[in-house]
């Protein structure tokens, strides 16, 4: 098997990406793990040549054969019993949770317990709004200070698109952003109890405790969803900027929040009649 036979070269991006799921030069390889092991073992499928010093004994005694043998690393890629030293099948799930068990999570997504990502997925969002908060969370917000640090060549600054004023961090992205910012005060007038803060509203988004900022002037509709319907119009308004030359303009946030938040009520109460 050929790295060439799974992964292709994008045409402008020069970066390695999976084949089409279409493409008709993938249908040989939907196999079994177990059927790929033994098509490994009997040469029908070859892998690339850096696998090869895996494959031999080292060192090699002189009487061994110039052939190159494929059985230890096939034996390193099954589970062993410990009592007889004999392969032993092992279902899916069980290799999953070994190979969670290796990798500790980062700090900042162990603040998080398994009850709160519950919730999380039992919200009824939209893709945009679900999107920004677990970008948010994973922190993988595409802000410039990120995109100069990686395409330098690309975003020769990591100045601020819409205030100009500031480097475009993650918190500066959604919140600290001058613009931005009048935005969540005038929901935090609004909707939210007019003492909690941005940073409020960061430590219960990056904990799912929503405790602190739990007050909504709105009964119809608790905080974290007026919370989560701000940052995704944050995020469109943001875009509509940098894709369509449309300015940041924080009436028009506001308008477009307000109407996010009418129209969960409007359909909260019609699966509520149904």
């Amino acid at each position: 098997m050929m790295v060439s036979d799974v992964f292709q070269m994008h045409p402008t991006g020069h970066f390695l990406h999976w084949k089409d799921t279409a493409d008709t030069g993938l249908l040989s390889w939907k196999q079994e793990p177990r059927q790929l092991f033994r098509g490994i073992e009997s040469g029908n499928i070859r892998l690339q040549p850096f696998f090869q010093p895996l494959c031999t004994p080292h060192p090699a005694p002189s009487t061994t054969s110039n052939l190159i043998s494929l059985q230890p690393f096939i034996q390193k890629l099954l589970p062993l019993d410990a009592t007889n030293g004999m392969s032993i099948q092992s279902p899916s799930k069980t290799f999953r949770q070994v190979c969670t068990s290796l990798v500790v999570a980062p700090p900042h997504l162990r603040a998080i317990n398994s009850p709160a990502w519950i919730f999380f997925w039992s919200l009824s969002l939209t893709m945009i709004q679900r999107n920004v908060i677990y970008r948010f969370i994973n922190k993988c917000i595409p802000h410039l200070s990120l995109l100069h640090r990686i395409f330098p060549d690309q975003h020769t600054t990591d100045t601020c698109v819409v205030c100009s004023s500031a480097s475009d961090t993650l918190d500066h992205f959604l919140f600290r952003c001058p613009p931005k910012a009048l935005v969540w005060q005038g929901i935090i007038f609004e909707f939210l109890w007019p003492t909690v803060t941005i940073d409020d509203i960061c430590h219960s988004i990056l904990s799912f405790n929503f405790y602190n900022i739990r007050y909504s002037q709105q009964p119809l509709v608790p905080s974290h969803l007026i919370v989560m319907i701000t940052m995704a119009n944050i995020w469109r308004a943001h875009y509509r900027l940098i894709f369509n030359q449309k300015a940041f303009e924080i009436t028009a946030v506001l308008n477009n929040i307000r109407l996010d938040i009418n129209k969960m009520i409007d359909e909260d109460q019609v699966h509520n009649m149904i």
